[in-house]
């Protein structure tokens, strides 16, 4: 009994430090990255009024958004893609990776999503110069309402499988949203 609870002890106090590391090296790495862009992307050429403040040129890129129809039809794309990224990386690690298969299946989980991400974005992009965009929106539509209808029903069950196939093909959508979402 002793040991159990001194080995409870140790990884409690082991976590903290755990934690502090991993937020301290995605700080730094978030900062190089600042620096990486700041140093070596190129300049573009921005369309600014010489006459108007820097509040004024706000407010009329934020009015531009809410009068311009496209833009307006967009922000719930972004929202939703906000929001369907939140669920992935936060509830369905919690509840359903970490509940049935433990923490330690969370990085893999995430791995799987990430290739799929970055595969399917090239693939899409490659894909979007011959189809419309409306039919890929629909694609990534059709199979993301699959999914959310799927973890709706599904009891998870401890086939690791069937989780990182979830996974990829989340990341698949996502891939479909972003490219879609910030393409021209």
């Amino acid at each position: 009994m002793t040991t159990t609870t001194t080995d409870n002890e140790d990884k409690h106090n082991e976590e903290p430090d755990l934690l502090y590391k991993l937020m301290g090296a995605y700080i730094v790495l978030g900062f190089v990255g600042f620096l990486l862009i700041l140093l070596f992307l190129d300049k573009i050429g921005a369309r600014v009024d010489p006459e108007k403040s820097a509040y004024e040129l706000i407010c009329q890129h934020v009015s531009l958004m809410f009068s311009h129809k496209t833009f307006r039809l967009l922000i719930p794309l972004l929202v939703f893609t906000g929001l369907q990224q939140g669920f992935i990386y936060a509830d369905f690690n919690r509840s359903y990776v970490t509940c049935t298969l433990g923490i330690d299946y969370v990085g893999y989980c995430m791995i799987t999503m990430g290739l799929a991400n970055v595969l399917s974005s090239v693939m899409v992009a490659l894909c979007a110069k011959y189809i419309p965009r409306e039919v890929v929106l629909g694609f990534g539509g059709v199979v993301h309402i699959g999914l959310m209808i799927g973890f709706l029903i599904w009891i998870p069950e401890k086939n690791l499988l069937i989780f990182f196939i979830l996974a990829a093909s989340w990341g698949v959508c996502d891939a479909v949203w972003q490219t879609q979402c910030n393409s021209e």
